[in-house]
């Protein structure tokens, strides 16, 4: 991303217009908003509580953080979800993180087995 393409988010966000969840995300952990993120027309159309909780849980030190607030996810609606999120998150030096995928191996282990399932017809 460029510094222009950054500019021009970072404008969006201050005006409050978000074009996806990861706006939201951004300024969750930036602090881009001030916690005024919630007044903007499409927020209830891209925030997410359950994808919230579940993009924090992957990151370790935002874990205990992404614990608390799924215990409170289904008794808050999204704007006190929002402002409690907001107050309680550390401002982070970047709203980048990895996503966790599922290890190569076990996919690597069924292959092989299908192989194996595969010579054995030919055998006969």
């Amino acid at each position: 991303m460029d510094n222009n393409e950054k500019k021009l988010k970072l404008y969006k966000i201050e005006h409050l217009e978000i074009d996806s969840f990861f706006d939201c995300m951004s300024d969750l952990l930036l602090k881009l908003t001030n916690g005024k993120l919630y007044k903007s027309n499409d927020f209830d159309k891209h925030f997410s509580q359950f994808m919230v909780c579940r993009y924090l849980s992957m990151s370790k030190h935002l874990l205990p953080y992404a614990e608390y607030l799924n215990t409170v996810q289904t008794t808050l609606d999204k704007k006190s979800f929002y402002q409690l999120a907001y107050s309680l998150i550390p401002k982070q030096k970047t709203s980048f993180i990895r996503y966790i995928k599922k290890p190569k191996k076990a996919k690597e282990i069924e292959t092989s087995e299908q192989t194996y399932q595969y010579n054995d017809l030919f055998e006969l």
